[in-house]
């Protein structure tokens, strides 16, 4: 009999996506780190208001554990320094997880390459890659964290083609 250990909550990186959008979320660098806290753990009040954000929400994690958003749950006001002086109208929230799914790595890549390459989200980032592109690109990526965060392409062969491999920072539009 063997025992499967079920995480609580989704471990970084990670992919939050619903059927607005798909956004990575991961502690690389100060951006990214900067990225995960005003856009993970806050929200703007209309957005939480306006309620599309929950829309077949999920989560995918490094370790491949799809997370259903069942709820995601209004904390309050932020009193975030650079919120209060810009006026902001933001509020800090809280998900709550359904019991998480457990995918293979290739199962994973392609719930999120199949969203992004059913709304045409690939063609509208700065690179302006095909669908054939996009789907090269993403299937050279051996694991999550690749998918998520990326790596510079060392393969002489596919390099001319493509200098970095994998990288989901964010396609679609914003709604929270």
């Amino acid at each position: 009999m063997t025992i499967v250990v079920v995480p609580v909550e989704p471990s970084l990186p990670f992919v939050r996506m619903n059927g607005h959008h798909i956004a990575g979320f991961s502690l690389k660098d100060r951006d990214s780190k900067n990225a995960y806290k005003w856009l993970f753990h806050k929200m703007r009040k209309d957005f939480f208001e306006g309620g599309r954000f929950k829309e077949n929400a999920v989560i995918i994690d490094a370790n491949c554990w799809k997370f259903p958003i069942h709820n995601v749950v209004n904390l309050g006001k932020s009193h975030d320094f650079w919120d209060v002086v810009f006026f902001e109208k933001r509020i800090r929230i809280e998900y709550l997880y359904g019991p998480p799914i457990k995918l293979s790595f290739d199962e994973a890549r392609s719930e999120i390459v199949e969203l992004i390459c059913s709304k045409r989200w690939f063609s509208k980032t700065q690179d302006r890659e095909s669908e054939e592109q996009f789907r090269e690109r993403m299937a050279l990526c051996q694991n999550m964290s690749e998918l998520i965060e990326g790596r510079p392409n060392t393969d002489p062969k596919t390099r001319k083609r493509y200098q970095w491999i994998g990288g989901l920072s964010f396609y679609g539009n914003w709604v929270g």
